[in-house]
Protein backbone atom coordinates (compact mmCIF):
# COMPACT_ATOMS: atom_id res chain seq x y z
CA UNK A 1 0.00 0.00 0.00
CA UNK A 2 1.37 3.40 -1.02
CA UNK A 3 -0.34 6.65 0.00
CA UNK A 4 -0.25 9.82 -2.07
CA UNK A 5 -1.48 12.81 -0.08
CA UNK A 6 -2.14 16.37 -1.18
CA UNK A 7 -3.38 19.47 0.66
CA UNK A 8 -6.22 21.43 -0.84
CA UNK A 9 -9.08 23.66 0.17
CA UNK A 10 -9.44 27.25 1.19
CA UNK A 11 -6.08 28.98 1.13
CA UNK A 12 -4.38 26.10 -0.69
CA UNK A 13 -4.57 26.85 -4.41
CA UNK A 14 -3.58 23.96 -6.65
CA UNK A 15 -0.77 24.14 -9.21
CA UNK A 16 0.06 22.02 -12.23
CA UNK A 17 3.49 21.08 -10.93
CA UNK A 18 5.30 18.16 -9.32
CA UNK A 19 4.28 17.64 -5.73
CA UNK A 20 0.79 19.02 -6.30
CA UNK A 21 -1.25 18.00 -9.38
CA UNK A 22 1.64 15.84 -10.64
CA UNK A 23 3.64 13.18 -8.83
CA UNK A 24 7.10 14.06 -7.59
CA UNK A 25 10.03 12.22 -9.17
CA UNK A 26 10.46 10.24 -5.93
CA UNK A 27 6.79 9.21 -5.83
CA UNK A 28 6.94 8.04 -9.44
CA UNK A 29 10.18 6.10 -8.86
CA UNK A 30 8.74 4.48 -5.72
CA UNK A 31 5.63 3.37 -7.63
CA UNK A 32 7.77 1.94 -10.43
CA UNK A 33 9.77 -0.11 -7.91
CA UNK A 34 6.65 -1.32 -6.13
CA UNK A 35 4.93 -2.27 -9.40
CA UNK A 36 8.00 -4.18 -10.57
CA UNK A 37 8.51 -6.09 -7.31
CA UNK A 38 5.03 -6.83 -5.96
CA UNK A 39 2.05 -8.54 -7.54
CA UNK A 40 -0.58 -6.28 -5.96
CA UNK A 41 0.04 -2.65 -5.05
CA UNK A 42 -2.80 -0.45 -3.79
CA UNK A 43 -2.22 3.26 -4.27
CA UNK A 44 -4.34 5.29 -1.86
CA UNK A 45 -5.14 8.77 -3.13
CA UNK A 46 -5.63 10.80 0.04
CA UNK A 47 -6.53 13.99 -1.80
CA UNK A 48 -9.24 16.61 -1.55
CA UNK A 49 -8.88 17.71 -5.18
CA UNK A 50 -7.84 16.30 -8.52
CA UNK A 51 -4.44 14.79 -9.26
CA UNK A 52 -2.94 13.46 -12.49
CA UNK A 53 -3.50 9.69 -12.48
CA UNK A 54 -1.90 8.79 -15.82
CA UNK A 55 0.71 6.80 -13.90
CA UNK A 56 -1.90 4.04 -13.43
CA UNK A 57 -1.67 3.42 -17.19
CA UNK A 58 2.12 3.77 -17.28
CA UNK A 59 3.08 1.48 -14.38
CA UNK A 60 1.96 -2.15 -14.36
CA UNK A 61 0.56 -3.73 -11.19
CA UNK A 62 -1.07 -0.73 -9.53
CA UNK A 63 -4.62 -0.57 -8.21
CA UNK A 64 -6.27 2.54 -6.79
CA UNK A 65 -8.40 3.58 -3.87
CA UNK A 66 -9.68 7.13 -3.49
CA UNK A 67 -9.76 8.15 0.18
CA UNK A 68 -11.39 11.47 -0.60
CA UNK A 69 -13.29 13.22 2.23
CA UNK A 70 -15.47 10.61 3.98
CA UNK A 71 -14.51 11.92 7.41
CA UNK A 72 -12.26 10.52 10.08
CA UNK A 73 -14.13 7.27 10.64
CA UNK A 74 -15.22 6.73 7.05
CA UNK A 75 -11.66 6.74 5.72
CA UNK A 76 -10.49 4.31 8.41
CA UNK A 77 -13.39 1.94 7.70
CA UNK A 78 -12.87 2.08 3.94
CA UNK A 79 -9.14 1.41 4.16
CA UNK A 80 -9.61 -1.36 6.71
CA UNK A 81 -12.23 -3.17 4.66
CA UNK A 82 -10.17 -2.86 1.49
CA UNK A 83 -6.91 -3.90 3.12
CA UNK A 84 -8.36 -6.92 4.89
CA UNK A 85 -10.89 -7.72 2.13
CA UNK A 86 -13.89 -7.49 4.42
CA UNK A 87 -16.84 -6.79 2.20
CA UNK A 88 -17.33 -3.82 -0.07
CA UNK A 89 -14.93 -0.96 0.86
CA UNK A 90 -17.23 1.59 -0.78
CA UNK A 91 -20.35 1.09 1.37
Amino acid sequence: MYVIARNSGEGADRKNEKGDYQLTDIEYANLQKLGANFENVVVVLNVGGIVDTKFFHEIVGLDSLLADEPGRYGRRERLGRRHFRQGNPFR
